[in-house]
């Protein structure tokens, strides 16, 4: 199993726990210790796509996930971690779904004929790889019209902050534009593809 995939279930695991425990202590009564339990199931992924936003930009790449950042810093920094933690297992079960699979079928017996640079797992090792660096057409297409829903989500937010003098009502646009839908319904729709 190669560190990328690790790191991916890492990131799903981290807020799926963080979201149950948290619920566990919400329950028993104690919201603060929820909170943070959220903190900290929210704050690797967010630490995860910030990189990888920083790196989309000097590629001058522009996509979507910029406002699921916003909408997890937001979120933190408001002080509403449920909502937080939610988007960031939403966002990193649709980063785990994208080109990953696993052979759930029995166990055999391999004997390898060649060395392994030119095997076949070899080379699909190597498509995954470049099927991990590059979007599926719906994603692109999502990602042209990133800069104008962004600039329109920062415009709303900033409108319900300015109407209502309340930062939560300009969170709650952030986390009612974050593209939760396109985060796993394509990668769902490429693994459910194949």
């Amino acid at each position: 199993m190669t560190w990328i995939r690790l790191l991916m279930i890492a990131l799903v695991a981290v807020p799926a726990l963080a979201l149950g425990a948290g619920l566990a202590a919400f329950a028993w009564g104690d919201s603060g210790l929820a909170g943070r339990i959220w903190t900290v199931g929210t704050v690797p992924v967010l630490a995860t796509l910030v990189v990888q936003i920083v790196q989309s930009l000097r590629r001058g790449e522009f996509g979507l996930d910029l406002i699921a950042a916003l909408a997890m810093a937001g979120s933190l920094a408001l002080g509403e971690h449920l909502a937080g933690v939610v988007i960031a297992l939403m966002f990193a079960g649709g980063q785990g779904l994208e080109a990953g699979t696993a052979n759930a079928g029995a166990p055999f017996m391999l004997t390898a004929t060649r060395p392994a640079a030119a095997s076949t797992y070899a080379r699909i090792i190597r498509l995954v790889e470049t099927a991990q660096r590059s979007k599926a057409p719906m994603a692109r297409l999502a990602d042209r019209w990133a800069l104008l829903f962004l600039g329109l989500t920062a415009a709303l937010a900033t409108t319900a902050l300015a109407a209502t003098d309340d930062p939560v009502r300009a969170l709650a646009v952030l986390v009612v534009a974050t593209p939760c839908p396109l985060i796993l319904a394509v990668p769902a729709a490429i693994v459910s593809g194949k």
